[in-house]
């Protein structure tokens, strides 16, 4: 008997798309607050327009979840979430808490 192949699954964005992200996130004129956004708002602050799924319901078109944005640019660039936090120094009482 012949095997049963199932069609690919359709990729939320293409390799050109991952690097655009990618070159996003490492442009140091971009601010951290804009770097540590929500992988949706990354892709649209970059100009990606993103897959829409149809459903039925309630019926209409939705936008995919933030998934498969982050597993194409796992995959493509290494990149494993998008959240960039400034580091900052602790002030004095932090530092001798930590301390003890």
């Amino acid at each position: 008997m012949g095997r049963i192949r199932t069609p690919l699954k359709k990729r939320g964005l293409t390799r050109t798309e991952t690097a655009t992200i990618s070159d996003y996130l490492d442009d140091s004129t971009v601010s951290l607050d804009d770097k540590g956004k929500p992988w949706l708002d990354i892709a649209e602050d970059v100009g990606i327009t993103l897959l829409q799924t149809t459903h039925f319901k309630p019926p209409g078109l939705r936008t995919i979840n933030p998934k498969p944005i982050q597993q194409a640019c796992k995959i493509d660039e290494g990149l494993i979430n998008a959240i960039c936090e400034e580091e900052r120094e602790l002030i004095g009482a932090q530092a001798s808490g930590r301390l003890e």
